[in-house]
């Protein structure tokens, strides 16, 4: 069976979260498509700036700052940040860009 459905770069939600000591990353499309893309750094600081990173490598533009949703009783936090497709943007998928050309 062929995939008939045009894949285009998307403006997406990158969200990252915090339980204890272990750092996540969810990126959310616009379609309510997620990937998850693992950050290496131990820090949220550097998790900002790694996710950020590679999302601007790949074409994206951030369209706001990273903002803080604040802790739950649990110890749960979250932060998420805006990002949108440059001319250039690839599709992503988890730490992999797609190249559609």
């Amino acid at each position: 069976m062929e995939d008939t459905k045009i894949r285009r770069p998307q403006a997406l939600q990158a969200v990252l979260s915090r339980k204890n000591l272990a750092i996540t990353c969810t990126l959310v499309y616009e379609d309510e498509s997620v990937s998850y893309p693992q950050p290496e750094s131990i820090s949220l600081r550097g998790a900002q700036r790694e996710v950020t990173g590679l999302l601007v490598s790949t074409g994206y533009i951030p369209t706001g700052r990273w903002s803080d949703e604040g802790e739950d009783e649990d110890g749960y936090r979250e932060w998420t940040r805006a990002f949108k497709p440059g001319a250039n943007a690839n599709l992503m998928l988890a730490n992999i860009p797609i190249d559609l050309s």
